[in-house]
C-alpha cells in the first residue's frame, strides 16, 4: 500500500467521521490516529481513533451570550472589515477577541474583536 492510498484512507475516515458529528450535533471534534503501513502486505495496521474535544452548538451559543451577543449569534454569517465571516466559537479567556469566526473566502479562522460583533449584531 502507498503513503497516497494511506492519505486518501485518513481523508475519507475523517470525511465519515464529520457527518457523524454533524449527525448528532457536535460542532468541533479532533481525532487522533493514524494507519501503519506494513511494507509486505497490503493492509491496514494499527488504526485508532480518538475523538476529544466534542462542544454542541449549544455550548458555544451560552458561551456567545456570556460574551455579551445575542442568542442565536452561532453561526451566523456577519460582514467584519469589509469580509464575511461565519462565528464558530467563543473564547472566554480573551474576551477583547473572545469571538471565534472564519473568513468565508479563506476558511482562515480569527479572533474578532468582541465589542465590534455585537454592535453588528444588534
Amino acid at each position: 500500500m502507498t503513503g497516497t492510498k494511506v492519505k486518501e484512507i485518513n481523508a475519507e475516515v475523517n470525511a465519515a467521521l464529520a457527518q457523524i458529528a454533524k449527525k448528532h450535533g457536535l460542532v468541533s471534534f479532533k481525532t487522533t490516529g493514524n494507519i501503519a503501513v506494513d511494507g509486505s502486505r497490503d493492509h491496514i495496521n494499527g488504526f485508532k481513533i480518538k475523538v476529544e474535544a466534542v462542544v454542541s452548538a449549544d455550548d458555544i451559543d451560552s458561551k456567545l451570550v456570556i460574551l455579551g451577543l445575542p442568542e442565536g449569534s452561532f453561526g451566523k454569517v456577519i460582514t467584519y472589515d469589509r469580509k464575511q465571516f461565519k462565528i464558530v466559537g467563543a473564547n472566554l479567556s480573551k474576551p477583547k477577541y473572545g469571538v471565534s469566526a472564519i473568513d468565508i473566502a479563506t476558511g482562515k479562522q480569527y479572533g474578532l474583536v468582541t465589542e465590534s460583533v455585537k454592535r453588528i449584531l444588534g
